[in-house]
């Protein structure tokens, strides 16, 4: 998560693109997988297989059709047209032959080369004894040599070929239909497998998605407005989260950690200041006191100087009346003396 918290935006956006392009990949490359393995495999049943079966299937047409022209050289009552059958019996022969040696050399198992082989050497063993009824067929009609030979072991030998051919061509039925069963099994695993990976990459690169827009986007810008709401009503006490981050989330944070200190240093001064002016004005009371006291106390002095200064005249009159009255006497007396010398 902490990564994730130092890329830019597009950077997240752009991981889980990257992932699903590269689950798109993967897909595709698992599709092609599949169906490289399933063409090899229905060229397989095509080439191997079906191919196989079909040689089975022409083998036997063969060894028939080889058959008719054998028996049908005993069976002719005009010795002129015997010759043709003959010739015609030798091309059944070498297109068996041919056959027989395509179908050995279309082996691809140890055990199926072994069946060929025993297979061939059945034919070979059938030929020679079919070749004994052709040579004796030759010389007339029902030659008891030919049709001893061509009724008894020939027949003996043919029926083994048969059977060992019906049974190469169940097992060849068999191995066709598992192959085609297995190819049909492939090609649902495969889809099947496409399917899930498709929903599970596409489901993950939708929860990571998810997960980067809530965690990465959604609930950091969130937490961020709310912390600007809680600014704005004045809470200076929000903590802001998410400045460490290296994304656009974390330059919001940021900004805003710079918004908050810038008001809580707007408050100080404004606190400060109202802290001055608060002392400003209890100087001002204080000195509007002391001079109001000065001013009361002047005044008494004043009052009191002024009674003082009253009484003083009053005394400095009584004295003067005093020094009147002295005066006088001192005149009388300065007069009776006169008299009286």
């Amino acid at each position: 998560m902490r990564l994730l918290n130092n890329m830019r935006l597009m950077t997240k956006l752009a991981v889980p693109v990257a992932i699903f392009v590269a689950i798109s990949v993967g897909l595709i490359a698992l599709a092609r997988t599949g169906l490289e393995t399933m063409a090899t495999d229905t060229q397989e049943l095509v080439e191997v297989d079906a191919a196989r079966l079909r040689m089975l299937l022409q083998l036997s047409a063969d060894v028939n059709q080889a058959t008719i022209a054998e028996k049908n050289i005993l069976a002719d009552r005009v010795i002129e047209s015997r010759p043709t059958y003959a010739s015609r019996y030798e091309d059944e022969k070498k297109i068996t032959l041919k056959d027989t040696d395509a179908l050995v050399a279309s082996a691809h198992t140890p055990e199926i080369r072994a069946a060929y082989d025993t297979l061939k050497s059945l034919i070979a063993n059938y030929f020679a004894l079919a070749d004994q009824s052709v040579a004796h067929g030759l010389k007339g009609y029902m030659d008891d040599a030919a049709m001893k030979i061509s009724n008894g072991e020939a027949r003996d030998v043919r029926m083994k070929v048969m059977g060992l051919l019906n049974e190469q061509v169940d097992q060849s039925t068999k191995a066709l239909e598992l192959s085609t069963k297995e190819a049909k099994d492939l090609a649902e695993w495969t889809s099947l497998t496409l399917i899930v990976s498709a929903v599970i990459g596409l489901a993950a690169a939708v929860m990571l998605i998810g997960a980067i827009v809530v965690y990465g986007i959604v609930r950091p810008l969130s937490g961020i407005t709310e912390a600007m709401a809680r600014l704005a009503d004045g809470d200076l006490t929000v903590q802001v989260t998410g400045s460490e981050r290296k994304d656009e989330v974390g330059r919001l944070a940021r900004s805003l950690q710079v918004f908050k200190d810038n008001a809580v240093e707007a408050r100080r001064l404004a606190a400060e200041q109202e802290a001055e002016n608060d002392a400003k004005m209890r100087r001002a009371q204080m000195l509007d006191q002391l001079t109001r006291q000065f001013e009361a106390n002047v005044s008494t002095m004043t009052h009191e100087l002024s009674s003082a200064a009253s009484e003083l005249e009053g005394t400095a009159r009584l004295m003067t009346g005093v020094a009147d009255r002295a005066r006088q006497q001192s005149v009388g007396v300065a007069s009776a003396a006169e008299q009286t010398s």
